[in-house]
């Protein structure tokens, strides 16, 4: 259908941590995507990636973080 949007991620993204080592997780990167679900996927690629940065605020990362965005688009 159109606009169905799959979001491919390493867990680097939902395991990313801030300086009180709180990790990003699974349900901020889930309401990214919701948020975000009429953008297009390179938008959403980029406010993921974004949020994960305001949410680390320079707290060095010990994994990669890796994401693919692909939007059924008509």
């Amino acid at each position: 259908m159109p606009n169905d949007t799959v979001v491919i991620y390493t867990d680097g993204i939902t395991e990313a941590m801030n300086k009180d080592y709180e990790q990003f997780g699974l349900e901020r990167t889930i309401n990214v995507v919701e948020k975000n679900y009429s953008e297009s996927a390179s938008f959403i690629l980029k406010e993921i990636y974004d949020q994960v940065k305001l949410h680390s605020d320079g707290f060095k990362q010990s994994d990669d973080i890796t994401i693919m965005v692909i939007k059924r688009v008509e």
